[in-house]
Parts: C-alpha cells; sequence; structure tokens
C-alpha cells in the first residue's frame, strides 16, 4: 500500500493506493479531523448565524481552538453561542474595518499551528432585500 498526503491551506489530505489503483475514496475520519484540528487555531465569521453556530459547536468539539468574529453593533448576546461562549474566543469589530481584522488575524496566528478561517458572513437583510414594485 502507498500513501499519498497533500497539503492544502496545511491541512493534509490522504489517499492510500493498493496495488497501482486508488481506493474508492480518501480516507478521512473523524479521528483524523480531530487529529488535524485539535488545539489549531480557527476563526469563524459569522458564527452566531444558523450554519455558523453549528460549525462552531462541531470544531469545539473537534478539539479546535475556536475563535469568532461578531459585528460590533450586534447585541453581543451570541443567541446560538451562548451555551458555548466560555469555549471560544471571541472577536468583536466590522469585517469591512481592516484594523478589527487586522487585531483578530494577529492573535489567531499568535496561537501556534496553521490558522483555518470559515467566512460565512452574508450581508445584512437590510442589505439584500430590494423594494419590488
Amino acid at each position: 500500500m502507498t500513501e499519498i498526503k497533500v497539503a492544502v491551506g496545511g491541512i493534509e489530505k490522504t489517499d492510500f493506493y493498493i496495488n497501482g489503483g486508488k481506493m474508492s475514496e480518501a480516507v478521512v475520519t473523524e479521528d483524523r479531523i480531530k487529529e488535524v484540528l485539535k488545539g489549531r487555531p480557527v476563526l469563524v465569521t459569522g458564527a452566531d448565524g444558523f450554519v455558523g453556530s453549528h460549525l462552531t459547536e462541531k470544531l469545539i468539539e473537534l478539539g479546535a481552538n475556536v475563535h469568532v468574529f461578531v459585528r460590533a453593533t450586534s447585541s453581543g448576546m451570541l443567541h446560538n453561542l451562548a451555551h458555548v461562549r466560555e469555549k471560544i474566543v471571541v472577536h468583536r469589530g466590522d469585517l469591512t474595518d481592516k484594523q478589527a481584522v487586522t487585531v483578530a488575524l494577529r492573535v489567531l496566528k499568535s496561537q501556534g499551528g496553521a490558522p483555518v478561517i470559515f467566512h460565512l458572513v452574508r450581508k445584512p437583510m437590510s442589505v439584500n432585500r430590494g423594494i419590488v414594485l
């Protein structure tokens, strides 16, 4: 059996080849994901949204060092993440504010390991909606 590793964004993907033929799919187990994410700094934008909150919960479960970036204008309640508030690092700011983003990224980089970023922010509803006559 031959093992081939490919690193994309600091995360390795491993494919196994037997007798010159590739096994059905790359072998990526939850244990392998835990190994890759354990203690690794991860930033989630849009973390208090539906998808972001579920991703954040899973990343915590997998042992990642989870940071979230939320709008400074938000109430700060973290409605979907209140139950994990003590397990995450919260950065407040606006993604259009270069200084706020730079500060968050510096903190993330200082945590050791190659950081992973999940960018899940969308425009506020008021911006997305138009008036249809």
